[in-house]
Formats: structure tokens, C-alpha cells, sequence
């Protein structure tokens, strides 16, 4: 278990949810939009290569909200620090399988390999809890397996964003599970 068995909620308490309830929101209109790729794909470097190869544009680093400038390496970081964040919110059991296809997009930007091997078992849980809860509300341990997926993902985070930028909700983030 990752952060001590926390629930996504707890995991990133004390970070603000308000800009990253926008962040959702706007990330949903895009997908609204017409944006859309169908169903994630079991395994993350599969879904990374139907993302690069099609005209998907849902790549998000958190439009500022995280920091602004600096690398390609930075704006992935904040991209894969925004899906983090996600999982605090309330309703993560409602957007597992868009989370599962934005996760992804972080890795069509640069160093594809890298970012699939170290976000490779984050994925793989949402998958597996998208698939269990089929969009209902997580028991406990499903709640534990998210946090683990949300720590996975800042420890990746922490290492592209080493450096860069950031604004005083992506510190807050990043502090988490840290130890």
C-alpha cells in the first residue's frame, strides 16, 4: 500500500480541489467536444500509440494551474501531476476510463518509453478498478488502490518537475506522500 492506505480524498488533503474541480470540468467539455478515442485500451503503451497515431487533442498540463513555461519534461509533469489530483476529487468513480485515456496523453509528448515504464502500474490500477466498480462507488480497498495509483504518480511527477516552476497548489500536491 502506498501513503499508508489513504483514500485518494485524504491522500491530497490540505490541496485545494476547487481549481482542480475546473481542471475536471474543462478536461470533460474537451472531451465533449468531440475529442474522444472510445474505450482505454488495456495496457498503457497501447493506449499511448493509438493516442499518438490519431488526431486526439487531449493532452492537459493543467493550463497554468500548476505552473507555466520551462520544458517539455516540466509540462508533462504537470500533466501527469494534474491526473493525480484528479483522483482526489469526490467523484473519481465517475471518469476512471477518461483519466485512464488523459493519463496516457502524458506520454505522447516526449520520451514515450520512459513515460510508459514509470507510469505503467498506474494505469494498470485504474484499469482494473474502472473495470470492478463499472462506474459505482469504491469500497475501501478499491479507494486504497487509487491512492497507491495517485502516489505512483507523484513520485513520477516529483522527478520531471524537479526544477521547474510551480505554483503554490502544485507544491502542495507534490508534498504529498513523500516519504
Amino acid at each position: 500500500r502506498f501513503c499508508f492506505g489513504q483514500t485518494p480524498l485524504q491522500l491530497l488533503m490540505g490541496a485545494s480541489l476547487r481549481p482542480l474541480t475546473i481542471s475536471i470540468v474543462a478536461a470533460a467539455a474537451a472531451t465533449c467536444a468531440g475529442q474522444t478515442v472510445g474505450q482505454p485500451l488495456p495496457t498503457l503503451a497501447s493506449m499511448v500509440k493509438k493516442l499518438a497515431e490519431g488526431s486526439d487533442k487531449r493532452y492537459s498540463d493543467g493550463e497554468g494551474l500548476f505552473g507555466s513555461g520551462g520544458t517539455q519534461q516540466h509540462s508533462v509533469g504537470r500533466c501527469i501531476l494534474e491526473k493525480a489530483g484528479a483522483l482526489a476529487h469526490v467523484e473519481a468513480h465517475d471518469f476512471l476510463e477518461e483519466l485512464q485515456i488523459d493519463l496516457a496523453s502524458c506520454c505522447t509528448k516526449t520520451n514515450k518509453e520512459w513515460c510508459v515504464g514509470k507510469l505503467t502500474d498506474s494505469y494498470r490500477i485504474l484499469h482494473k478498478v474502472a473495470r470492478q466498480t463499472g462506474g459505482s462507488q469504491q469500497s475501501g480497498a478499491k479507494q486504497e488502490e487509487l491512492a497507491t495509483a495517485a502516489g505512483h504518480m507523484l513520485t513520477v511527477a516529483r522527478e520531471l518537475l524537479d526544477g521547474a516552476d510551480n505554483t503554490p497548489h502544485a507544491k502542495a500536491l507534490l508534498g504529498k506522500c513523500s516519504g
